[in-house]
């Protein structure tokens, strides 16, 4: 492999050198295949036509992609209703010819939605008259008038029992628009009369309350069972989601709340559709206006796409199962480690690249550190020792190289391909498996880099990737955590969408492909809330998108998901979070998301938090599997749930589903033969149901044990067996994941 030729060069610049050269004389091949937007599935709105109740402005960027900008809408009031023919149910009558006078002759400037013109109307036998009638009699919202003349203007409603004086307008009225509450009778015709002539600039009725409504025409009928709308409006009162096939019936399948100010999903039965449409009622106000920043639809898979065929997943559970840890393990808490390894196979650490150099062009000096001199940065500092505790626990390390542009700005890096190369080279061959001490078995560069420019951080990446692997081809490499599901420009100032930030170029010496996922989700009020896995809309499923990007790019490359995990109370600490969860839904989540991903054929699953924050409780204060210092890292339930997993099933693989939706999820364990051992079951349902259901299951075997992976204890409760009968197994299913050992 290339890597292998940059062991020969001595000077740093040549290496440097060598490496500009890469994208000029390899990678032809991957570049041409290489597909950056591969993890997305494309919105069935892109390149659809837009229509708007009101031009209002920018209404384009309703379909732009861009959930940070949005259409504002015109003003139904005081006047922007009367150019609406929905609303103003006598718009164009007097052009139409349906209006009689006293002897107008230009009677169709009455209703023309021009306040420029005017009906002149003469007298005749002593009156001035103007007779506008509706083209069907129903009551009526407002009714508004305009005109001019020297003496008084009665307007009236006619209805079945007579005309109702709506208003009589004064000479003070003159040129004012003034709009009037209807009657409640059902309304035939507007009546505008005076005792001397006059000119009537508008007549006008308001329907119906004041609505404002984008419609999205797909152009074709389309499969659709997924909406997602980002909107919001204090003007509006109501909002609803419609769809349509032909555009004349409307099915309403959604209220939402109209300052939710969140991307919010709607689901429904998959169906064609042709037309989506938003709508909100706008109160009663003068330019009173609502907002939409973005409409998107999907088939019933949403954007992230279809669930992956099951396939077995080569590494048993344990070797997925590990926890994100931090410096202090090995020195200033000697258990920490040992504690932790109950729980997990590997460790990751946030490992500061300011901690080791005082500028990211200087070369760590690991030397002197291992010597007990400390580092440029901490005179005090040795990762020797750290990670030597943590290996000396049965750990695997994982370090995450972390460097953000507020530690270290942009304008401090002089050469940013060359500082990179000369950290990862250095890096490798002091703790890299073969070259080094073996201390350490993979290197991430940067943990969340996201705040610098995508090109910057290709840059850094390309050059530390290059140079661990040049100072041990061992060591593991990674990218920063990224992401396949939101898309930036490619020259985007900040971002983590892998599109943008990873290309062959860096691609060729990374080993392993990274990414965080949580599970949230938006509620009716805007909040983001923390729900089950196995929930359609869980911002956890964005990982289908990457493993999509993984497969076209850089197929059978491992994935690593890096930071996953509920926060929650326990261990005697409150959490106080939109996002926060009970202490049981934390446990069952997390053994329920472990096999979820471990069914998705990930590699890695490292929790976040090994413990939680002694000096906050909110959002990922609360992420760990212990309590904080405060409470002497007292074990949650969620340690003990991923203890009673291990303890289990921690050699097993997963191998198959059986079943996989609303009802049940349950999954096949077995050996590496691909023998089944164990069946897992449960509903999907919140950690804090505790109803049973029952369910019949054909299952080709027998049980022998059953324990219920709850957390209440570190080995699991031990429960009933499934009744079997007839070749069908009769299993209890609840919101905690039932264990059942199969007869061999």
């Amino acid at each position: 492999m290339i890597f292998f030729k940059i062991t020969y060069f001595q000077s740093r610049w040549q290496r440097s050198l060598w490496l500009s050269l890469l994208p000029l004389i390899s990678l032809n091949t991957a570049l041409a295949d290489w597909n950056p937007d591969a993890g997305l599935v494309t919105s069935l709105t892109q390149g659809a036509a837009l229509s708007a109740t009101s031009p209002g402005t920018n209404l384009n960027k309703v379909l732009d992609g861009n959930t940070d900008t949005s259409w504002q809408s015109g003003g139904c009031l005081p006047t922007g209703y009367i150019a609406r023919s929905e609303l103003n149910q006598i718009l164009g009558a007097c052009a139409a010819g349906l209006c009689t006078s006293s002897g107008s002759t230009n009677t169709q400037d009455a209703t023309d939605n021009n306040p420029y013109t005017g009906a002149y109307v003469p007298l005749n036998s002593g009156t001035a008259w103007i007779n506008v009638p509706l083209p069907k009699t129903r009551p009526l919202y407002q009714l508004g008038v305009r005109g001019f003349g020297n003496q008084p203007i009665v307007f009236e409603a006619v209805t079945a029992s007579g005309n109702k004086v709506i208003s009589t307008l004064t000479t003070v009225d003159n040129y004012q628009y003034r709009r009037f509450v209807a009657p409640s009778d059902p309304i035939i015709a507007l009546r505008v009369s005076s005792k001397d002539k006059f000119t009537l600039t508008e007549l006008s009725t308001l329907a119906d309350p004041c609505f404002e409504a984008v419609t999205v025409d797909l152009g074709s009928n389309l499969n659709v069972g997924w909406v997602q709308m980002k909107h919001w409006s204090p003007d509006a009162t109501s909002t609803t989601l419609s769809i349509s096939n032909d555009g004349q019936q409307w099915t309403q399948v959604a209220s939402l709340v109209p300052t939710s100010l969140s991307y919010q999903t709607t689901r429904f039965q998959e169906q064609l559709v042709r037309y989506i449409k938003v709508s909100h009622t706008v109160v009663e106000r003068d330019w009173a206006k609502v907002y939409v920043w973005d409409i998107a639809a999907y088939d019933a898979d949403g954007p992230y796409g279809s669930t992956p065929l099951p396939k077995a997943n080569p590494h048993t559970i344990s070797e997925l199962l590990g926890i994100n840890g931090i410096w202090g393990w090995g020195n200033s808490n000697p258990n920490g480690a040992v504690l932790y390894r109950q729980v997990a196979s590997h460790a990751r650490n946030y490992h500061n690249l300011s901690w080791d150099a005082k500028d990211p062009d200087h070369i760590p000096d690991y030397i002197t550190m291992a010597a007990g001199k400390g580092t440029e940065a901490q005179w005090w500092l040795n990762w020797d020792k750290e990670y030597g505790a943590w290996v000396k626990a049965g750990l695997q390390v994982e370090a995450s190289i972390q460097f953000t542009n507020r530690v270290f700005p942009v304008s401090v890096w002089d050469n940013l391909n060359l500082a990179g190369y000369n950290y990862g080279f250095a890096f490798a061959q002091h703790f890299g498996p073969t070259s080094g001490n073996g201390l350490v078995r993979a290197l991430e560069v940067g943990n969340e880099p996201w705040d610098y420019p995508a090109s910057f951080y290709r840059t850094v990446l390309g050059g530390m990737a290059a140079g661990a692997k040049a100072g041990d081809p061992s060591m593991k490499v990674m990218p920063g955590a990224l992401q396949a599901f939101k898309p930036e420009a490619a020259n985007a100032t900040s971002g983590n969408y892998i599109g943008a930030r990873l290309s062959p170029i860096e691609a060729v010496n990374i080993d392993v492909l990274n990414t965080h996922a949580y599970s949230y989700s938006y509620a009716d009020d805007g909040k983001r809330t923390a729900v089950p896995p196995e929930n359609p809309v869980s911002s956890i499923n964005e990982v289908r998108n990457f493993l999509r990007f993984r497969d076209v790019n850089l197929p059978n490359m491992p994935v690593y998901l890096t930071e996953w995990g509920w926060d929650s109370a326990g261990a005697g600490e409150s959490c106080n979070a939109t996002e926060c969860v009970s202490e049981r839904a934390q446990a069952l989540y997390g053994v329920r998301g472990a096999l979820m991903l471990s069914r998705l054929g990930l590699d890695r699953l490292t929790w976040f938090f090994y413990a939680n924050d002694a000096k906050c409780d909110t959002l990922y204060c609360r992420s760990g599997v212990t309590g904080s210092l405060n409470t002497g890292f007292a074990p949650k339930q969620s340690f003990r749930a991923f203890q009673a997993l291990l303890k289990n099933v921690g050699t097993r693989y997963f191998l198959n589903v059986l079943r996989e939706d609303s009802t049940a999820y349950i999954y096949v364990l077995g050996d590496k033969n691909g023998i089944a051992t164990h069946l897992v079951a449960w509903k999907p349902v919140v950690g804090d149901d505790t109803t049973i259901s029952n369910l019949s299951l054909p299952v080709n075997a027998l049980p022998a044990s059953a324990v219920i992976l709850s957390g209440a204890t570190a080995t699991g409760e031990p429960t009933a067996l499934p009744v079997v009968a007839d070749g069908l197994w009769t299993i209890p299913l609840s919101s905690a994941p039932l264990l059942v050992t199969l007869t061999k």
